[in-house]
């Protein structure tokens, strides 16, 4: 079977999509198939710049190629399932997310103006009709990745508190809700297991910021099963779930075994990329981030920061997941900074402090106290 793997890319970008696609191309080929990687350039700024090139790929004829017919298209992010095709089948990694959970943050793309709310629905309007002309859907986690997705949309994360709902309608909020249920129910008849536990992790972490996480299945995790949680980002996730839900002596203990995981020595040049497409770089941030935001003391994050920035300096590229982990711990810590209260000199200063200092005054020093 001829099968084109659909890839949207940023040039000079590579994360988690460009992994899983190349992977995917690789994995369909020894068991067959004559499969190859279709990718037209990225670039979704400013606004309008989206549709343009979501129809960039309508425009695509991949029925045939060099007169051979191709099978199936497998599309995997926005706006790759945009193309046409009569088996275009659909492996959802991500929608275009300024456009659903990351509008209304400082991370959204679409401001309140009349131009760019018609301007979002249009995008979510194109997303109806191009999956929906799609033979098969699905996330790399299956139905759950699509209900978190949807627990996303429409909400807006507040530093250490749970989420809300910002100018959803009622059928909206009825759909967050419908969405939130099925992850509890996820939570309350999963299996136990031995190893792994990020998709459990992250399904409490998302019910916690809307107030609706289980206390005594986070207990129980925290209590008898934190050693299994794979990764250091779902511990750290428990942790934070466990303090967002009022438990600060186990959320401190979670994350002081997150830190614990974390492999802080990585040989330069060596660095590999996990099954979950997390690396040591996206778990340091994501642990700064996360203990941040929930005000939890114990985590070590001036040392962290050091671990991140050393680890960035030595990359080549950096992933997206990466890339964004690293730009919420810097928000996260830029927040943290507006309250703090040092003495410069003997005069009291709020907020961070920044001074450029020429030659001569280096030499003489500064007292700073808090």
């Amino acid at each position: 079977m001829r099968i084109a793997v659909l890839r949207p890319q940023v040039p000079f970008a590579r994360g988690g999509a460009e992994i899983f696609t190349d992977e995917l191309v690789a994995e369909l080929r020894t068991r067959g198939h004559e499969a190859d990687l279709v990718s037209v350039p990225f670039k979704w700024y400013p606004g309008t710049r989206v549709l343009t090139q979501a129809f960039l790929w309508r425009l695509l004829d991949l029925e045939e190629a060099d007169g051979r017919r191709i099978d199936v298209v497998v599309a995997t992010k926005f706006p790759s399932y945009v193309v046409r095709h009569r088996e275009k089948r659909v492996w959802l990694v991500h929608q275009f997310r300024q456009a659903y959970e990351l509008d209304g943050t400082e991370l959204g793309q679409f401001g309140p103006t009349p131009e760019d709310r018609a301007l979002r629905r249009r995008v979510q309007e194109l997303d109806r009709v191009a999956l929906g002309e799609a033979t098969t859907r699905s996330g790399p986690e299956g139905a759950f990745a699509l209900d978190v997705a949807a627990a996303g949309a429409g909400i807006k994360a507040t530093s250490g508190a749970p989420r809300e709902v910002l100018n959803a309608d009622a059928p909206l909020r009825a759909k967050l809700q419908q969405a939130l249920d099925r992850l509890q129910n996820f939570i309350a008849y999963a299996e136990d297991f031995e190893k792994g536990g990020e998709d459990r992790a992250y399904a409490l972490y998302v019910l916690a910021r809307n107030g609706r996480a289980p206390i005594g299945e986070l207990r129980y995790y925290a209590d008898t099963r934190i050693d299994r949680f794979s990764t250091p980002l779902a511990q750290a996730q428990l942790g934070a779930a466990l303090a967002m839900m009022g438990d600060k002596t186990r959320s401190e203990r979670a994350f002081a075994t997150a830190l614990e995981s974390l492999e802080i020595a990585e040989p330069a040049g060596a660095y590999t990329y996990r099954g979950d497409y997390g690396s040591d770089l996206r778990d340091s941030a994501a642990l700064v981030t996360l203990a941040t935001e929930t005000k939890v003391s114990t985590v070590e994050a001036p040392k962290l920061v050091n671990v991140i920035a050393k680890a960035y300096l030595a990359r080549d590229y950096t992933s997206t997941q990466e890339q964004a982990w690293m730009l919420l711990a810097a928000n996260a810590l830029t927040e943290q900074a507006k309250s703090a209260k040092l003495v410069v000199n003997g005069a009291p200063v709020v907020g961070s402090v920044m001074r450029s200092m020429s030659s001569p005054q280096n030499s003489t020093r500064s007292k700073v106290s808090r």
